[in-house]
């Protein structure tokens, strides 16, 4: 693989860490060796789509990752042959990768239905999440969403300032419209940090 290819690679073992999928299945054999050794993988023949990089299973998803290597760009030949694929194999989530994408085959992926988060290659050559100035975030689970917004906050979640889906945590973390996620920063060298608050909303809620 090239270098820069190899660093897509790890910064996406990391985004598959932190979404805590532990089941791999690669599909390129060329791949496997590559792949963080925290990971187990599972080879297995089959036919699978073009571009079709790997399958990742969690306890909540499935998830599909199409990257499109050699600087090749994702149109709609390749859009159509991914979502019939995807829904014959229950997948939910899906991450593409690629240096550009045809309208149509943008209008294909909003019309799947899917959650999918679309990276360009240099945008995974450094993981933003290790970086120094980015803050602590993470997603509440239900009953701690309830308890915020009923006893603590006691508002709705859509007084709550929105943070879009397509912003870079979120397509690290795969965050859904409707999580609340708690973001901790120091400011102005204080000793604990500031703990604020914000709700996931699809591009087209944003004022």
């Amino acid at each position: 693989m090239k270098e820069n290819e190899c660093k897509v690679l790890k910064t996406l073992g990391q985004i598959l860490t932190d979404r805590e999928y532990k089941k791999l299945q690669w599909v390129h054999p060329d791949c496997e060796e590559e792949a963080n050794e925290n990971m187990n993988t599972n080879m297995e023949e089959q036919k699978f789509p073009s571009h079709l990089f790997l399958v990742a299973v969690s306890s909540e998803s499935k998830l599909a990752v199409f990257w499109c290597r050699n600087d090749e760009k994702l149109g709609v030949k390749q859009e159509r042959e991914f979502w019939p694929w995807c829904h014959e194999e229950n997948v939910t989530n899906v991450i593409v990768i690629t240096k550009s994408i045809t309208p149509s085959a943008s209008k294909g992926i909003r019309e799947s239905r899917l959650r999918t988060d679309i990276f360009r290659p240099n945008e995974l050559y450094r993981n933003i999440t290790l970086h120094e100035a980015f803050p602590a975030m993470r997603r509440l689970e239900p009953q701690e969403k309830l308890n915020l917004l009923s006893k603590i906050l006691r508002t709705t979640i859509d007084r709550l300032p929105p943070l879009s889906i397509t912003d870079a945590s979120c397509k690290y973390y795969g965050w859904n419209p409707g999580d609340i996620i708690a973001i901790a920063r120091n400011w102005g060298g204080k000793q604990h940090p500031s703990v604020y608050y914000r709700h996931i909303v699809p591009v087209e809620h944003l004022p």
